[in-house]
């Protein structure tokens, strides 16, 4: 059997990451909000895996029996919201006494989301496409018109796609794609309108977000933030290791304090990385001022992957879901970054 993939597989697969966070953060807020309540009576209880084991079903029934990107759509978002449910209660699958507060959870959870963020990191990748993917391809937008719901950006699409079709495929298709682009060069396509949340987007990443961006001033904001981290991991780990036979481990550590052998290891990697981001961070900095912005960025970017591949791990282990603050704020960053590299490329070496 070969795998042909759709042409909206990594799309479909950020709609169940996205929906999969949501839910588990907001599951874990509910309970916490509402003093973990049980549902059930007696010896009864009715765990909110059940539900999102129903929840997935639900999704992929609905993907496998009906027609329209609408409902792979809406399917996607309601597997993503179940699987959040089931990922949440991980910690009754790993241990004997089925302990939902089992502390390395939030830990595990956040590996899984990085696993599942390679995976769609994998779809979006582009690659060669034979006749039998542009063929699946034409098939699946073909959808739009069986619902009149096809407009001019995507007829031209399809048209694109239908003459890559002719090149790519045997006599048969070929014919086929032909014919179809003669007919649908006939059609009268609805006018293209975005949707207002694309509106709104596309005013913010096109116009006042990269004026803001192409400002010296953000620049010198992340100059400022990543020299407090940078000094700030520094100078806890040296204080850290100068007086770790003087002083009262949990004094010093807080929520860091190892109570075994594990989390001693995770704390030794936690500073081992803080390191090396804060590194990172310094080296960015001094490439920036010495006005080697591109060199800069890059190191502030890596910098900062490194963090949420590597630091976040040992924090969501720590910190439990605290840590998901430091995560947003790093990732937020991050776009901010990349955004830099954006404008700097187009501003041809001026920011």
């Amino acid at each position: 059997m070969r795998l042909y993939r759709q042409e909206l597989a990594s799309n479909n697969a950020l709609i169940i990451i996205i929906s999969a966070i949501v839910s588990v953060l907001g599951t874990r807020l509910f309970l916490e909000a509402a003093g973990y309540p049980i549902i059930g009576r007696g010896m009864w209880h009715l765990s909110h895996t059940i539900w999102g084991g129903i929840l997935m079903i639900v999704g992929m029934f609905m993907v496998v029996s009906f027609y329209g990107r609408k409902n792979v759509r809406v399917s996607c978002a309601i597997f993503g919201v179940g699987m959040g449910m089931f990922m949440d209660e991980i910690g009754k699958f790993v241990t004997r006494d089925n302990n939902y507060f089992f502390k390395p959870t939030s830990m595990m959870i956040y590996i899984l989301f990085l696993i599942l963020f390679g995976i769609y990191r994998l779809l979006v990748r582009q690659s060669h496409e034979n006749g039998m993917h542009l063929f699946y391809h034409v098939l699946d937008r073909l959808g739009d018109l069986a619902e009149n719901d096809l407009d001019e950006r995507e007829q031209k699409k399809l048209v694109e796609i239908m003459q890559l079709l002719r090149s790519r495929s045997h006599y048969e298709l070929a014919t086929f794609s032909h014919e179809l682009e003669k007919a649908l060069s006939k059609l009268s396509p609805k006018q293209y309108n975005q949707s207002l949340t694309r509106k709104i987007t596309r005013k913010i990443l096109g116009g006042v977000y990269k004026k803001v961006l192409a400002k010296k001033g953000v620049l010198i904001f992340l100059i400022v933030l990543t020299s407090i981290y940078s000094i700030g991991s520094i100078a806890d780990t040296v204080w850290l290791m100068s007086n770790i036979r003087n002083i009262d481990m949990s004094i010093l550590l807080g929520n860091y304090s190892p109570a075994n052998g594990f989390e001693a290891y995770l704390l030794v990697v936690k500073i081992l990385s803080d390191l090396l981001v804060a590194g990172m961070f310094l080296l960015g900095i001094g490439l920036t001022i010495s006005r080697r912005y591109k060199s800069g960025l890059d190191f502030f970017e890596d910098g900062l992957i490194i963090y949420i591949l590597l630091t976040t791990v040992c924090r969501f282990y720590f910190e439990q879901f605290n840590a998901v603050l430091g995560l947003m704020f790093s990732l937020l960053v991050l776009v901010f970054i990349r955004q830099l590299k954006v404008e700097k490329k187009a501003e041809s070496g001026i920011i």
